[in-house]
């Protein structure tokens, strides 16, 4: 994915780099109009169908998005040669933010490493109120450490009640980013189906953040691992 422009040429913000072609399509304010609203002949996106009518002011076509390449605008006819996304402002926004650049989705797949497995989550004792204040601290914290034993509460919740999974995808309405972080992390310790569920909250997490190469990467995961849960 493509961004908007950043000194005549698109800034880049693509954190998962591909070799073929890429488009984006813009409805904001172009930057070469310092922030004001023009609007040149408007198209519509094209879906796999036709156009679904979403107006669009640019359409960005890129050769690749690995370093810098030529581009294409399909609505308004203009070319150039675009930014490296590695020290575009958006990238820079995103690292400050703690979400990740990634030149490619082997790198992005190596974020969803294992650790020792957690013990087994038969027989544990559901603490609803303590969970859900630790999961938000880490949110809140991030980095920070999340103990093994939370890993296995995450999952004994699910597993035994639904209704807890849907309270913590409620956590990630004040920092998407960071809730899909520490669910990851809370999915380290886990195996199988259990595992399954904590990335399927990740997965949602970054929906909800507009990642969505990262929700790929995740669901791609686990569909080699295990079956997808009901919730993906």
């Amino acid at each position: 994915m493509c961004g908007p422009e950043r000194n005549g040429r698109p800034d880049r913000s693509v954190h998962a780099a591909s070799h073929s072609p890429a488009a984006t399509s813009h409805t904001d304010a172009h930057p070469r109009s310092n922030g004001h609203s023009r609007r040149p002949s408007a198209g519509t996106y094209p879906g796999p169908a036709g156009p679904v009518g979403i107006e669009t002011n640019y359409q960005i076509v890129v050769t690749r998005c690995d370093q810098p390449a030529p581009y294409r605008d399909l609505i308004t006819g203009e070319t150039g040669i675009s930014d490296d996304y590695r020290d575009s402002a958006v990238s820079a926004s995103r690292a400050m933010k703690g979400q990740a650049i990634a030149q490619n989705r082997d790198d992005l797949r190596a974020r969803l490493a294992t650790t020792d497995p957690a013990s087994t989550t038969e027989g544990v004792e559901l603490q609803p109120e303590l969970a859900a204040k630790a999961v938000v601290s880490a949110m809140v914290h991030w980095p920070t450490e999340v103990p093994r034993e939370l890993s296995a509460q995450l999952a004994a919740m699910i597993e035994r009640n639904v209704a807890y999974r849907d309270a913590f995808l409620r956590t990630a309405a004040h920092n998407a980013s960071a809730a899909a972080t520490v669910f990851i992390e809370l999915a380290r310790p886990l195996r199988g189906r259990d595992r399954a569920n904590a990335l399927t909250l990740a997965a949602a997490c970054y929906y909800l953040g507009s990642d969505g190469v990262m929700v790929g990467v995740i669901f791609d995961h686990i569909a080699e691992d295990t079956e997808l849960p009901s919730l993906a």
